[in-house]
Parts: C-alpha cells; sequence; structure tokens
C-alpha cells in the first residue's frame, strides 16, 4: 500500500492478489510521494501506520533519510504507541 495523490489504494487487492500465499505490508513514501514533500506531514503519520498495520500484515516507512530530514521521530512514536496500546487492551 502506497500513498497516491492523497488516497490509499486497497488493502483488499493486495489480499486479493497474494491470496494469503505471502504476508504483504504497506506505508507511505515519506518524502517523495504527492502530499509527503518539503515536510510537515507529521500529523498524517500516526494515522498511516493506523491504516497500514491494521489492514495488513505490517507497515514500513520508506524512506528513513526522510524521518530524519523532517524530524518525524515523535510522530511515528506515537503512531506505534497507538498501536501497541489497541492490542495491549
Amino acid at each position: 500500500m502506497v500513498a497516491a495523490n492523497g488516497q490509499w489504494r486497497d488493502f483488499a487487492n493486495g489480499r486479493e492478489l497474494l491470496k494469503g500465499d505471502v504476508p504483504f505490508s504497506g506505508g507511505p513514501d515519506i518524502g517523495n510521494g504527492t502530499g509527503w514533500t518539503n515536510g510537515g506531514q507529521a500529523a498524517k503519520i500516526p494515522d498511516a501506520i493506523d491504516a497500514c498495520i491494521n489492514n495488513s500484515d505490517g507497515f514500513f516507512a520508506f524512506d528513513l533519510c526522510h524521518i530524519k530530514m523532517y524530524d518525524y521521530w515523535n510522530a511515528f512514536k506515537t503512531g506505534f504507541d497507538n498501536y501497541l496500546e489497541s492490542v495491549q487492551k
């Protein structure tokens, strides 16, 4: 799953295509994808983590240099903390 023009692509298509044969994960192209360029998108990250990790088999972030460049560390921590809290209930 990747962000395309601000819209999340459908996870159901991935599940259908892969037929459960292999796990899959999704995540945004931070820094390159439309809507993610030039930083300032920290508020989107917790929602992106939630959408990906709860509708696929995991989450990935591409790429780490942009996380560092735009100082998104706290936004990622918030997103992962939210996820961990939801599974501990």
